[in-house]
């Protein structure tokens, strides 16, 4: 008895021996992975004039009633540039106040087709929910301003200011709302990149 409680505790002795020898075996493994490269885009956008070569605003002197005069703000998106949807704000004022601002609202800006006047004040290229331009793409806003007849002696030596602001936001995968009834919503704190430019006339 003793003898065959002896054999079978060495086995089982050898057999875990067996087992503990046979965990440590390896088994054949490998690894690998590959690493992306990912940057972001911008958007920029210029304003500019064709007459104004030191791109440092305009000035006219001397104009009369009825006068036009050549100005012509376009909007450019600058190489390397995404997609682009583009507005303009433009605000006519007297800082010197030689003019009140009823005879600045006469003044005529001959707006160019593809622009659309927005609730908000501001001209919105492209019709509805804008037009998309690409880099190298150009939008002239107008390209004349007409003196309103209909001012007088009570205009003469005035002085007004027209400045233009352009603004640009991204074109694609814009959330829903950000551009709604043909204008932009940006109670959402979403940045817009500007370019401007200020003309000072003098009548």
């Amino acid at each position: 008895m003793k003898k065959r409680s002896l054999a079978a505790v060495l086995g089982a002795t050898a057999l875990v021996a067996a087992i503990g020898i046979g965990s440590t075996f390896a088994y054949f493994t490998d690894t690998d992975g590959i690493a992306n490269s990912l940057s972001t885009g911008h958007i920029d956008i210029d304003i500019y004039e064709s007459q104004d070569e030191e791109d440092d605003g305009l000035e006219f002197s001397d104009l009369v009633p009825g006068q036009t005069v050549e100005k012509d703000p376009t909007v450019v998106v600058e190489e390397g540039s995404q997609d682009a949807l583009i507005r303009v704000k433009v605000d006519i004022t007297s800082e010197d106040g030689t003019i009140s601002s009823d005879a600045l609202d006469d003044i005529v800006l001959d707006i160019n087709d593809g622009w659309t006047l927005g609730s908000d004040g501001y001209y919105y290229y492209g019709d509805g929910d804008g037009e998309a331009l690409s880099a190298g793409d150009t939008a002239t806003l107008f390209n004349t301003v007409t003196i309103p007849a209909s001012w007088t002696n009570s205009e003469a030596d005035g002085n007004f200011e027209i400045e233009l602001t352009a603004e640009a936001i991204q074109a694609e995968n814009l959330a829903n709302g950000v551009v709604a009834n043909g204008i932009w919503n940006l109670n959402q704190n979403i940045e817009v990149y500007s370019a401007r430019t200020t003309d000072v006339v003098e009548e």
